[in-house]
């Protein structure tokens, strides 16, 4: 497009059709339906030909002066002092393309290879939409028996034909709670002797717990 340019000054540069015509990879066409060219393409692509030129010239016993190769990287970092940057590294902000091959990838200092990229994939299971749930533990078993707390004295004395009243117990399960402990055993007030009362509390595991209370039936004291 003429219209682009000062007709009072003299560009130097590459026309797209002429790099179309040995460069086809460096030239594209742009959303507006014009050929727009590559610059890191054509570039890479100069480079390659000044070094193998390099190599060519190099190999010329009376060459006393630098070589091509780096006269014109110098003049190539010319260039990149003014914004464009080539030679041995390029440095932009964003970079468009269909395709990147490369065998290393780094980001901000991190570099990896196509191998270790390739075993963190495999190691990665695709994660379903819903997620599993995890199992429930198995519950540990029961192993504990309820503990008996007697109500009243452990033991008791009576005189002969005293009345025996029974205050009875209570039981607590670390898993049921409360439980009713089952007493056994008679005083017979009318006999001087002595006596056991038995209480037992079961829970649901079936782990049972037994404590006793002892009644003496003596004579009385004249």
């Amino acid at each position: 497009d003429s219209g682009m340019y000062d007709n009072g000054i003299v560009y130097y540069g590459f026309s797209a059709q002429n790099v179309q015509a040995s460069l086809p990879q460096a030239v594209s066409t742009s959303s507006n339906n014009k050929l727009q060219i590559s610059q890191l393409t054509l570039l890479a692509s100069s480079i390659n030909a000044i070094k193998e030129l390099d190599i060519k010239v190099q190999s010329i016993p009376t060459l006393t002066d630098q070589s091509l190769y780096i006269k014109v990287a110098d003049f190539l970092r010319g260039i990149a002092e003014q914004g464009i940057a080539i030679v041995d590294s390029v440095r932009t902000n964003n970079i468009e393309s269909e395709n990147i091959n490369t065998k290393t990838l780094c980001l901000d200092g991190l570099c990896i290879t196509k191998d270790q990229l390739q075993q963190i994939l495999n190691s990665q299971s695709v994660p379903s939409s819903t997620p599993t749930p995890e199992p429930s533990p198995e519950p540990s078993p029961d192993t504990t028996p309820p503990v008996i707390t007697l109500v009243g004295d452990v033991t008791i004395t009576l005189s002969i034909n005293d009345i025996y009243t029974e205050q009875g117990a209570e039981a607590l399960d670390n898993i049921d709670g409360s439980i009713t402990p089952i007493i056994t055993g008679t005083v017979d007030t009318a006999t001087v002797g002595t006596y056991t009362i038995t209480y037992t509390a079961t829970d649901l595991s079936n782990n049972i717990s037994t404590t006793t209370r002892t009644v003496n039936v003596t004579e009385p004291v004249l």
